[in-house]
């Protein structure tokens, strides 16, 4: 039994039938909506690589900031190291520029006080030649 023998013996008017032009332009529309999903899955697995591959960049720039950014703290370390040797060899070279002239201070008097013996020194070796002849 068809289907056109059992819309005919019933009661109710059969359903049209789409025509195979419709059909076509149906499939041929479900193609082209296929064709431009594939293209836009195509679109945005490119841009997910293109996306990871800038991540990946990011992160090794990232890594090599650390790394800059290590040597910068070992370097800052290492010059307050150099800049306190600096101040404590400073300080004990003032502390030895301070000892020097308290020095010079004490010969200087030392020696006023050599050049205030002198001539009595001489006047006793003038007197004591005089008293030996």
């Amino acid at each position: 039994m068809g289907y056109a023998q059992s819309s005919a013996n019933s009661a109710t008017p059969a359903p049209s039938l789409p025509s195979d032009a419709a059909i076509l332009g149906s499939c041929n529309a479900a193609a082209d909506g296929l064709k431009a999903a594939r293209e836009y899955i195509t679109k945005l697995e490119t841009e997910t690589k293109a996306t990871a591959r800038t991540l990946d960049l990011q992160t090794e720039r990232a890594k090599l900031l650390q790394a800059t950014l290590a040597l910068r703290e070992a370097e800052a370390t290492q010059l307050r190291a150099a800049l306190d040797a600096q101040q404590i060899a400073l300080e004990a070279r003032s502390k030895q520029v301070v000892e020097l002239k308290t020095e010079v201070e004490r010969l200087q008097k030392s020696k006023s006080r050599i050049r205030k013996l002198v001539p009595v020194a001489l006047a006793v070796g003038v007197v004591a030649g005089a008293m030996l002849r």
